[in-house]
């Protein structure tokens, strides 16, 4: 499965300065997350990214709760 971050909006800014380091992390399973880089100093809580997670997801008859969880931190 292919995830694209492409930008967030509304980021809580969170340092003294009034700004915030946002990267996004994404994983089905927490031991193997992956995350974009960080957009260093954004102001207005719209950061903005080209990235790809690729994650292996393995399709089977079976039901398996494969869930993806997207999160965004602050650095």
């Amino acid at each position: 499965m292919r995830v694209i971050i492409w930008e967030t909006k509304d980021i809580a800014l969170f340092d003294i300065e009034g700004t915030t380091d946002v990267f996004v992390r994404g994983f089905v399973d927490p031991n193997k997350d992956q995350h974009t880089d960080t957009h260093f100093r954004c102001q207005d809580g719209k950061a903005s990214f080209n990235w790809r997670l690729i994650f292996p997801i393995t399709l089977s008859t079976q039901r398996v709760n494969n869930i993806l969880t997207i999160q965004a931190w602050d650095k």
